[in-house]
């Protein structure tokens, strides 16, 4: 049996070696050693008093791997601890140990929450063996709006679309537009409007992620490799509205993928000034589509309007363990793909 012991910062060099050189890892060093940099020395939730993660070792050396990259919930106004579960990597020959570094992440979250928000199959199955939960919000409709009139009958915008099981909309002949008075910009940081949007509207939900300024920009900026887009829904120069977006590449088409949208969600103008923002910034970054995974029904009813086509979202793949009755049930908890470690 090899021991399972907490991360600390003098395992970062040999993790950064395990890491990269991981059979099938095509990524180097410098990757791993900002990655970690990400995930603690410049994440704002972590305080060095949470585990940085668990290592599996033997003779000395690192066999097994899984991190924790701390965030808050914010639930009926208190914030909450989550434990985000990281990159599980475990070589070959030890696999039959891994179980242990999953209880031990999961041990250590009790009274929080444990977020596994890209567990692959085989996880997920001992996840739901064990009773995890679904990591489900209040919405199931995949979007996909188009960037531009071209892409409404380009082929490759159309075979992403039918991979996902969804049927492209006609156009309507018309463009929609920007509500007056409002733009979309795209911002380089976040300032001190951001804290002041979340004071204003961080208590819609019964849960929702913390989006302070701080929170933001470290999900936006802080990795040299997974930066995001960040578009600000602005109105006579006032922010009512944000959303997180990035480039991906899937099965040769290039979309731009929503990670996070927040708002006073019954500002219409606000949601569609951000929708269209993204569809704009996507034409720019030459992406077929913007990908709006599941997030809220009045969002889904907004992009609708825009001219989204839509289909029902595949099962989540995310699961969570909290204690009983420390969450919501889904529709009073507001989830994207800020929650985890999606896109760090």
């Amino acid at each position: 049996m090899s021991p399972v012991r907490v991360v600390t910062a003098d395992d970062e060099p040999a993790l950064v070696d395990f890491l990269g050189t991981f059979p099938g890892e095509r990524r180097g060093p410098a990757f791993w050693q900002d990655r970690l940099a990400l995930w603690w020395h410049r994440n704002p939730a972590f305080t060095g008093a949470q585990p940085r993660g668990w290592l599996l070792h033997q003779a000395g050396a690192v066999v097994g791997f899984l991190g924790n990259v701390p965030s808050h919930l914010q639930l009926d106004g208190r914030p909450v601890e989550v434990w985000n579960a990281t990159t599980w990597r475990v070589r070959e020959e030890f696999r039959g140990e891994s179980l242990a570094l999953l209880f031990a992440h999961a041990t250590a979250a009790r009274g929080g929450v444990a977020v596994y928000s890209t567990p692959n199959a085989r996880a997920r199955l001992i996840m739901d063996r064990l009773g995890f939960s679904p990591l489900l919000g209040g919405d199931s409709t995949v979007s996909l709006l188009p960037a531009g009139p071209l892409s409404r009958t380009g082929p490759a915008a159309r075979a992403y679309a039918a991979r996902l099981g969804i049927t492209p909309r006609p156009g309507t002949g018309s463009e929609p537009r920007t509500p007056p008075g409002c733009e979309a910009v795209v911002l380089p940081d976040t300032d001190e409007r951001f804290d002041a949007l979340w004071e204003r509207t961080g208590r819609q939900f019964t849960g929702a992620a913390l989006r302070s300024a701080a929170t933001v920009r470290w999900y936006c900026f802080a990795g040299a490799h997974h930066r995001k887009i960040l578009l600000a829904a602005l109105r006579d120069g006032a922010l009512c509205g944000f959303a997180v977006a990035q480039r991906v590449e899937a099965e040769g088409v290039s979309v731009l993928r929503l990670r996070d949208l927040w708002a006073d969600f019954s500002d219409t103008d606000a949601i569609d000034t951000l929708c269209l923002g993204a569809a704009a910034e996507a034409g720019r970054a030459g992406c077929a589509l913007v990908h709006v995974p599941p997030l809220e029904p009045r969002v889904t009813r907004r992009l609708r309007r825009l001219g989204a086509w839509q289909g029902a979202a595949p099962p989540p793949t995310g699961r969570l363990r909290a204690p009983a009755g420390l969450l919501p049930d889904p529709p009073s908890l507001y989830v994207s793909e800020s929650l985890g470690d999606t896109g760090l």
